[in-house]
Formats: structure tokens, sequence, C-alpha cells
């Protein structure tokens, strides 16, 4: 996730969980030296340049995860965001399928599903005002339209039974 020539441009660790930050300009990187109440780091030569914070990208990442860790995500990231720098949460699973925004979007479907029950799954992101998005099928099952595949790539029904007899499909 890190940028090759732009330090810092990654995923860092706050105390609770990780975020994503981009200071890739001299403007920025001071914004975040005064986000992070870190007006030192301007001054080391480690971290001079965006050129020396490449060459010392270790050392930065492991400074910026030490200065991170003394607090919650969220705090950074309200600091970050006030001091203008490119930034987000980095979620689980858990956490997107459950963002507010994903929500009110109404991204997540529920279906039926033949084997697993009601299953929950990602919905359309192309919504529009006039026409409404339907699904109509759950999830495929697997191998579960593997002949007609291979059916509408030409193969006969009897390469398609030796095929399954030999294992390959």
């Amino acid at each position: 996730n890190a940028h090759p020539n732009i330090a810092p441009y990654g995923v860092f660790e706050a105390g609770d969980g990780y975020l994503i930050l981009a200071a890739g300009t001299p403007k920025l990187w001071t914004a975040l030296c005064l986000a992070l109440d870190a007006h030192w780091m301007e001054h080391d030569p480690r971290f001079a340049t965006n050129g020396d914070r490449v060459v010392n990208r270790s050392a930065l990442t492991e400074t910026l995860n030490g200065i991170l860790a003394e607090r919650e995500r969220a705090y950074w990231l309200e600091r970050l965001d006030r001091g203008g720098l490119p930034c987000a949460p980095i979620l689980d699973v858990a956490q997107a399928l459950s963002h507010p925004q994903l929500l009110h979007r109404e991204m997540i479907v529920e279906q039926e599903h033949p084997t697993a029950g009601t299953i929950h799954s990602v919905g359309n992101p192309i919504l529009f005002s006039q026409t409404q998005v339907s699904y109509r099928r759950p999830p495929p099952r697997l191998g579960e339209h593997t002949d007609q595949v291979l059916q509408w790539l030409g193969y006969g029904r009897d390469e398609i039974d030796r095929l399954s007899q030999e294992g390959a499909i």
C-alpha cells in the first residue's frame, strides 16, 4: 500500500486500528507534523525532504506508528482531517458492511440461497433514480453452471462427461 516515491503514504497503525494517510507535499508534511504535535520531525534530517523520508521510510513508519499508537484512530482521523491531510480508516469486513454510507445506499442485499439459507451480499453499486435493480438469483453454488458454460464454449456432452470423470471439472 505504500507509494514507492512518496513518504509517508500508506497504512499506519493507531491505538485501536489501521488508517491510511498521505503527506506527499512539503505543505502536507508540515500539516502532518502539526496534527501529530510532532514539530521536531520537521527538523529531523532523516525526514527533511520527501526524498529523505523515502530513503528512511522504515524509520519514518516506525516513528509515525509510535505516535499514532498513543491514541485511538478516531482521534487521529479527526485531527488529520482538520489539518487537510488525505486520510481514512481502514475497515475490516464487518465495519465496511455496516458503514452508514453503504447502508444508506442499500448496498447490502438479502437473498435466500438454496444451500446456505439467508445470505447477505454486496449489491450493484450503480443506482438509478427511476430504474430499480432487481436481484433474481443468489450467487451460484460451486460448479453450478459448469455444463452450461462449457456447452456455450462448444464442448459436447461426451467431452464434458469425460472431463468430469477425469476430475478436471
